[in-house]
């Protein structure tokens, strides 16, 4: 299980050792489901490409390792959201379809490597309530209902 606040800013090297970027966010399907990594090549023209999670051969805490080194022969999934870039869900309101009350904004997403599926939420409540008391960790079962303003999560909270 990981966070992608462990992911951002690794190198990205080929099945090669060739560096190939660095993870700049993630993409998620529309069932919720981390569908890949997005990398930053540093070109002329700063330039974003997903890497699918199947083409990740191992996450280790200093890197990611790709399956290939020729990033021609990767074809992107069809994604609709990003944790930060593009259509976020970070900063989004996170309600509980039990209760119906809102209970803080989505920080992270804790993440299947290997399948994608999103296993629980990291919540803040603000930046006091956080120091006061630590983000919440809400752990989920189904996938989340994303909305344009609102994340609808399965989980009740108690």
């Amino acid at each position: 299980m990981r966070t992608f606040s462990l992911l951002k800013g690794l190198p990205l090297y080929s099945i090669t050792g060739k560096k190939m970027g660095e993870a700049c966010d993630l993409t998620i399907s529309d069932e919720g489901k981390v569908t890949g990594v997005l990398l930053s090549r540093s070109a002329i023209f700063k330039r974003t490409l997903q890497i699918p999670l199947e083409k990740i051969d191992r996450i280790e805490s200093e890197a990611i390792y790709l399956k290939d080194d020729d990033l021609t022969k990767i074809e992107s999934k069809p994604y609709k959201y990003t944790l930060h870039h593009k259509d976020s869900i970070a900063g989004k309101q996170v309600i509980g379809n039990k209760t119906g009350k809102t209970i803080g904004v989505l920080e992270d997403v804790y993440f299947t490597e290997n399948l994608g599926n999103i296993v629980a939420y990291e919540i803040s409540n603000g930046f006091f309530s956080d120091l006061a008391d630590g983000k919440l960790k809400i752990p989920t079962h189904n996938p989340p209902s994303l909305g344009e303003d609102t994340i609808v999560i399965s989980e009740a909270v108690q």
